[in-house]
């Protein structure tokens, strides 16, 4: 779990996708949630988190996460593929799409 800082007084959760690029800046994109949440995405992709890359390499490693908000106080949770597979896997299946 990581804190983030919001400037304004904020409350709810939301979802964003965050994309690790080795020595680039990592790109943030609002996914689900509270909407007023999506202005945290700057925040967000500044925030300094444990190296997800391997090396210095052209990879690019692709990150759920999960931020909640009370007031100034945010904590950002990084959800891994086993637990997208499991919220995966409980939705009901849709025919058609």
């Amino acid at each position: 779990m990581l804190r983030i800082p919001a400037n304004l007084p904020m409350q709810g959760t939301a979802e964003f996708w965050l994309l690790f690029s080795g020595n680039e800046k990592s790109q943030v994109k609002w996914s689900s949630g509270d909407e007023k949440l999506a202005l945290l995405a700057l925040t967000i992709a500044a925030a300094q988190y444990e190296s997800q890359m391997p090396d210095d390499g052209p990879e690019h490693v692709l990150r759920r996460v999960r931020i909640a908000c009370q007031e100034t106080d945010c904590k950002l949770t990084m959800l891994y593929s086993y637990q997208l597979q499991r919220q995966f896997l409980a939705q009901p299946a849709t025919v058609g799409h």
